[in-house]
């Protein structure tokens, strides 16, 4: 107990220089937090981006289409919906029909995607009228209404009401043409495919394409929890042999490898974080050795053991970083309350995050584990930075130290 209320008064012996030490550690930890929470943020949006507006959580294709994306690789949607029906674990589903098409402008050409969909059902899988700038959603009065991305309007040089051509296979491998109009136009990200795709009811693209009321080319699945992917996915596969059912990962593999940069990022960060502590400890305690080297080798020479010595320079370390820990957390976490609430405006780079798949609002976030990671690299830093200049001291020479000027 002596020992711990002497280190505790060594280190306010020379306040500024501790104090110093102290605001390091704070502004460390608060900016470690803070841009953890931020990355963690971008990453959860990127992929609820991804799982909102391409993958859903789970998709079902027949084994063909999975590998040739021809539209006649179609299967019986009705048993599936049935299952998806049964289970408390899937929150919504939507049934699509894929067809590539050439799509013929009265100034240009393009290929694009067209996708059959069930308005409603679509809307709560894909809330894809949330996206609609000019315009409005399907018409039933309009024989072949389309909603197109603004991206693809610009190429194509077309307008809202316009009329476009289609060219494009039924199910049976003939060619078909059929005449769409453009009733609304969608703000989507670029960068991912999803600026080429066509929306069109299901059912009007069913009498085009010769499929019957039950087939489908496509089932996007969103659960009610993440934590349901995996097992349902499996009940799925064990159900339905003869269909491919993979999750959002498999079918995208660049959203995983998306955290896995960000998150190696991270860890680089905090390692270079450590590494510039550990330096920083170390000179202060330093410091503070070279300025008590006369008091030291008094207290060796009066009958101090170095053991002793030795853990009050550890003490003192492990007390400025108990300081400063504590309050870095409190401002990290403070600030990362407050900006999951309003979230962090980025209005300015709103273009370049949209072709990477994000949005310009990010809402940061962390997990207790990665606040416990950061305490304790802090303490292990500290205890390993403290080291050094302990191993200094118990190397005193007692009779040198006090004749030591």
């Amino acid at each position: 107990m002596m020992l711990i209320k002497i280190a505790w008064r060594n280190i306010w012996r020379n306040p500024l220089r501790s104090l110093v030490l102290i605001a390091a550690i704070v502004i460390g930890v608060w900016a470690l937090i803070f841009i953890n929470g931020l990355s963690s943020g971008m990453v959860d949006g990127y992929i609820s981006n991804a799982i909102s507006n391409r993958t859903a959580h789970i998709q079902v294709h027949s084994l063909q289409f999975e590998r040739d994306n021809e539209i006649s690789h179609c299967y019986n949607g009705i048993p599936v919906e049935d299952f998806l029906n049964q289970s408390n674990k899937v929150q919504s589903y939507s049934p699509r029909i894929i067809v590539n098409s050439m799509m013929l402008a009265s100034q240009s050409t393009l290929g694009a995607t067209i996708i059959g969909i069930d308005s409603i059902a679509e809307d709560s899988v894909n809330p894809y009228k949330s996206k609609i700038t000019e315009g409005k959603s399907f018409d039933s009065s309009i024989k072949y209404p389309i909603l197109i991305s603004e991206y693809l309007a610009d190429k194509m040089k077309v307008k809202l009401h316009s009329k476009l051509i289609g060219n494009f296979q039924n199910k049976d491998g003939d060619i078909v043409a059929a005449k769409f109009r453009v009733i609304g136009l969608l703000n989507v990200a670029k960068g991912d495919g999803q600026e080429m795709n066509i929306l069109t009811p299901i059912d009007g693209l069913r009498s085009l394409t010769g499929f019957e009321d039950t087939e489908v080319n496509e089932m996007a699945i969103l659960m009610k929890d993440v934590e349901f992917i995996s097992e349902f996915q499996q009940q799925l596969s064990e159900r339905f042999t003869s269909l491919s059912i993979k999750n959002y990962k498999e079918i995208a593999p660049d959203i995983n490898l998306m955290g896995i940069q960000i998150y190696l990022g991270l860890t680089v960060m905090l390692v270079i974080f450590m590494m510039a502590l550990i330096f920083g400890i170390i000179n202060t305690m330093l410091m503070a050795v070279l300025e008590r080297y006369n008091e030291l080798g008094m207290l060796m020479a009066v009958g101090m053991n170095k053991t002793k010595l030795f853990l009050m320079i550890v003490l003192e370390t492990i007390f400025i970083s108990i300081v400063g820990l504590p309050i870095g957390i409190l401002m990290g976490s403070t600030t990362i309350y407050i900006y999951q609430q309003k979230g962090l405006q980025l209005d300015r780079w709103a273009k370049g995050l949209e072709e990477f798949g994000m949005t310009s609002v990010l809402y940061p976030q962390l997990s207790l584990t990665i606040y416990g990671i950061i305490a304790v690299s802090v303490f292990i830093t500290a205890l390993v930075a403290a080291l050094y200049p302990a191993r200094k001291v118990i190397n005193i020479n007692p009779i040198d130290a006090i004749n030591k000027l």
